[in-house]
């Protein structure tokens, strides 16, 4: 669909399908007036049933073809999104994860450091009521 601009055009495509129509129509015109004594009602029916087997070609090619193309492509682009949306929760959960351990290892060396910690503030007050006791 992105190699051929003309699908991706509204207005071209109406013009290729109305082109198209005038060249088949015109087509059979010239056939049927080679046939001047046929009834009118046998040249209408040939002539619709002539533009229905011209036209399917043409419209199969500026219609389908590029609706199919672009279903196809918005598929495409459809299943790349679910497989980010995809990767994103993945990576998503990996940040989690890593956030979570990074907090209980901060978590855990501030309990050991506390724990060191207060022995020596402890030991330091004792200390310290110890020498203002002695006064």
């Amino acid at each position: 669909m992105k190699g051929n601009p003309s699908f991706q055009s509204p207005i071209r495509l109406v013009i290729s399908i109305a082109v198209s129509i005038f060249i088949a129509e015109a087509c059979i015109m010239v056939l049927l007036s080679f046939f001047p004594h046929l009834p009118k009602i046998t040249v209408v029916f040939i002539d619709s049933i002539l533009l229905l087997f011209l036209l399917v070609p043409s419209l199969t090619f500026f219609v389908f073809r590029p609706l199919i193309l672009h279903i196809t492509e918005r598929k495409r682009v459809e299943e790349a999104l679910r497989e980010s949306e995809k990767q994103l929760r993945y990576l998503s959960n990996q940040i989690l994860t890593a956030q979570e351990a990074e907090r209980r290892r901060i978590s855990r060396q501030l309990h050991e450091e506390l724990g060191q910690a207060l022995p020596r503030v402890k030991a330091g007050r004792e200390k310290i009521e110890g020498g203002s006791g002695s006064d």
